[in-house]
């Protein structure tokens, strides 16, 4: 079975690496075993008998003769992604803007319907009663 060192069992695992020592190997609950080279590895076995299925494709690649290799990303699927994102951004921002506009009409209805108000009230007649909304409404 395939055999992993601490570092790969414990990102496989999903635990942090101070849980791991202390809950499961200091315990005892998962068995360390050394390998040629008197590196700990943990068989790939143990650990989904602790921690049930685990997620192997979480480690890196390796190729036919065993050596790690690096992932080489999709550059040219990468370049389309950013640009969308970018794409994405600019239409945020003029939405943004767009949205920041509105506010700041808004703001001025606002404040002149306030200053109409209170030219309403200032040059109302000396006699006149003020009526109440409810009164207004319902025509009392």
């Amino acid at each position: 079975m395939t055999k992993l060192n601490i570092t790969e069992a414990i990102k496989v695992s999903g635990v942090s690496r101070q849980t791991f020592y202390k809950n499961y190997i200091t315990l005892g609950k998962i068995s360390v075993e050394l390998d040629s080279l008197n590196r700990k590895v943990i068989d790939v076995s143990e650990l989904r008998r602790v921690f049930g299925n685990v997620d192997l494709s979480l480690l890196e690649k390796t190729n036919e003769d065993g050596h790690r290799r690096i992932i080489q990303p999709d550059i040219p699927s990468l370049e389309s992604k950013i640009k969308e994102l970018e794409t994405e951004l600019k239409l945020q921002r003029e939405l943004n803007e767009y949205a920041k506009e509105q506010i700041r009409r808004s703001e001025v209805r606002e404040t002149d319907l306030h200053r109409h108000i209170d030219e309403l009230i200032k040059n109302r007649q000396p006699g006149q009663k003020q009526i109440s909304w409810f009164d207004r409404l319902f025509g009392k």
